[in-house]
């Protein structure tokens, strides 16, 4: 029996398909390993230079969320909208924050991909990393939306 490593590599599903065949699947929850994801291959539409400078020169680093509802879809790859639920209990203020992320051109029936942070992080750690490059988030609003 003969094959060629292009034969081997064909029955192989792409990353795209595995993570996206994963998505599909139902269950409360997925985990995409590190390698398969590094292996996507997706990128940003201005490689996430709009973000960082806007980042970069936030007062005290502070980004505002809704700066980013003002950029176009097309330089970034998709459209942003911050999202505020503002409640008392217990007699304090408190709120509920998200960052929506919606992909120009999404991956057909996919669900909203959900990040959710334990209490010591935010927003920030899904989509920027700690010198103000894309993070994980940007990445993956280029083909599902994220919140």
């Amino acid at each position: 029996m003969s094959f060629s490593v292009d034969q081997v590599f064909a029955q192989q599903p792409d990353a795209e398909a595995t993570i996206l065949e994963m998505l599909q699947a139902d269950k409360p929850f997925h985990v995409v390993i590190q390698d398969i994801f590094n292996s996507l291959g997706w990128s940003l539409p201005d490689n996430g230079e709009t973000i960082k400078t806007l980042a970069d020169s936030a007062p005290s680093g502070n980004l505002d969320p809704r700066k980013l509802e003002s950029l176009h879809g097309s330089t970034l790859g998709y459209t942003a909208k911050w999202h505020e639920h503002r409640y008392e209990m217990y007699g304090l203020e408190w709120d509920i924050t998200g960052l929506y992320l919606v992909p120009e051109n999404p991956v057909a029936s996919m669900p909203t991909m959900g990040l959710i942070h334990g209490g010591s992080s935010n927003w920030y750690e899904f989509f920027l990393d700690p010198l103000n490059n894309p993070g994980l988030g940007q990445y993956l609003a280029q083909k599902v939306p994220v919140l």
